[in-house]
């Protein structure tokens, strides 16, 4: 049976911070990529004679088109994603001040699943990895 989990790594509140605020970064980058591609979603299918309504919804806004079912998948994609990862950044800003908040003399006990929250001991995100295929 793996004590993997009962581990225990010491990092100052500095490298926490460090750590968040780096994973506020990446999330920012991908929600504008998302921005991107829902506004190029909603180009092609208003240049297909495509209506898109937005409503309202919890948390933002919802995108319905009835004419092209790829654009459709591609506009909802993008409009989760976008808000899933903006969502993300906010979480990992608020994180990184309240660390940063801290002396960096203090050090805090990870364990295993915060050290990989936080990224910190780096390696690579599936969308930052070589697409392999069968």
């Amino acid at each position: 049976m793996s004590k993997r989990k009962e581990h225990t790594f010491q990092f100052t509140a500095k490298q926490i911070a460090d750590g968040a605020a780096a994973e506020a970064k990446y999330h920012d980058a991908r929600a504008a990529w998302w921005n991107g591609e829902y506004e190029k979603a909603c180009v092609e299918a208003e240049k297909s004679g495509v209506k898109i309504t937005h409503f309202e919804v919890s948390g933002g806004k919802r995108a319905q088109m009835t004419l092209d079912p790829t654009l459709q998948r591609r506009i909802e994609e993008s409009a989760h994603k976008r808000s899933d990862h903006q969502q993300k950044a906010d979480r990992y800003k608020i994180e990184a001040a309240s660390y940063a908040s801290q002396p960096e003399a203090l050090k805090y006990d990870l364990d295993n699943d915060d050290v990989v929250y936080f990224r910190l001991a780096g390696g690579l995100r599936d969308d930052e990895k070589p697409a392999t295929f069968v």
